[in-house]
């Protein structure tokens, strides 16, 4: 006779776990994409020679993002560019330096 308030039991927590998930599924589709924060990626060098590290400072105000990219330039020194028309739309965002 225990074994129908085990399975019941059972039943109920696998319910529980599965509102909970969706619950948090909904809650993630609802929260837009914010690429604030700064991002750096490494290309190869030319002929072998060391990598070139690169910088993107990002932040979203509203839709509007600005922000600066270093990247490296000639004899080693970053150059800085400050992004123009930037824009956050959904889950793409788009700029210009």
């Amino acid at each position: 006779m225990k074994r129908p308030q085990h399975a019941l039991a059972s039943l109920t927590q696998i319910v529980t776990c599965a509102i909970l998930a969706l619950g948090a599924v909904v809650q993630a589709q609802d929260k837009k994409a914010d690429p604030t924060g700064t991002w750096t990626w490494t290309t190869p060098g030319r002929n072998g020679g060391p990598d070139r590290k690169s910088t993107l400072k990002l932040k979203v105000e509203g839709d509007k993002l600005t922000g600066t990219l270093a990247a490296p330039g000639r004899g080693g020194q970053s150059n800085d560019s400050a992004i123009a028309d930037g824009k956050l739309k959904g889950d793409e965002i788009s700029f210009t330096v």
